[in-house]
């Protein structure tokens, strides 16, 4: 009975997004890339993601790293999107979207996202809730129910800078 198929609750973790709603509204459910309007709904099996969506699969010797491009989050910060799955972390089989982040490696250019990015957070959300410095090392979090939204700004060799979005459960 195909007439019925309208009834059906839509269950595609990845579709285009019509709402007034921001990025910070909807992060509790997934995550908007607001230039394209696609939704990544969090818990969904990365491969069902990454074949529905243009994302390169790279798998190196001790872990998958997801690479979504360059994307356009949070009411307009732009960076190269990535998810990284450690081998020796593997719960079970299916991997699935629990976090997604950016990683800027070199003095001058960690610096330089260190400033953009937490700019920008503290501008929509207002101050961190905690916030470390040890020496050069930084240390900043956000929370949004239940997503953490965290920057490590550290030094191993040369300055680097991981930025996270991670679904707390």
């Amino acid at each position: 009975m195909d007439f019925l198929k309208i009834f059906r609750r839509r269950t595609d973790p990845i579709f285009l997004y019509n709402s007034n709603k921001s990025g910070y509204e909807l992060l509790n459910e997934g995550l908007l890339f607001e230039e394209t309007n696609t939704f990544l709904k969090w818990g969904t099996a990365i491969e069902e993601l990454s074949n529905k969506n243009q994302v390169r699969k790279e798998r190196r010797s001790d872990r998958t790293i997801y690479r979504w491009g360059e994307q356009t989050i949070l009411s307009g910060l732009r960076l190269d999107l990535s998810t990284i799955y450690w081998d020796h972390q593997a719960v079970n089989d299916v991997k699935r979207l629990n976090s997604i982040g950016f990683w800027s490696i070199g003095d001058k250019e960690a610096e330089k996202h260190l400033e953009r990015i937490s700019s920008h957070l503290e501008e929509k959300l207002g101050l961190p809730v905690r916030k470390e410095i040890d020496k050069q090392d930084v240390s900043l979090e956000w929370r949004i129910k239940e997503i953490k939204l965290s920057i490590n700004y550290f030094e191993r060799h040369a300055y680097k800078l991981h930025f996270q979005i991670e679904k707390t459960w």
